[in-house]
């Protein structure tokens, strides 16, 4: 299977260990940029009650297959 990123996310985080742990809440923004060539598939998605966002974590570790629930 081949990856094919279609856009990329801007976040304040830096390092690993700085994002908010398994989706917790937090004051900073970050944004979504949706490469050119791929804009006209968000045609109407403001007309959408829900907008799901697959994304790949780059500094992620690829070698376990289950994450703790809460930070070490």
């Amino acid at each position: 299977m081949e990856l094919v990123p279609v856009g990329v996310i801007h976040s304040p985080y830096r390092v690993k260990g700085d994002a908010p742990h398994q989706r917790r809440p937090s004051p900073t923004t970050s944004e979504i940029e949706i490469f050119p060539e791929y804009a006209e598939g968000l045609k109407d998605v403001a007309e959408m009650p829900h907008l799901i966002r697959l994304y790949w974590l780059d500094r992620a570790d690829r070698d376990t297959l289950t994450q703790p629930t809460e930070p070490d």
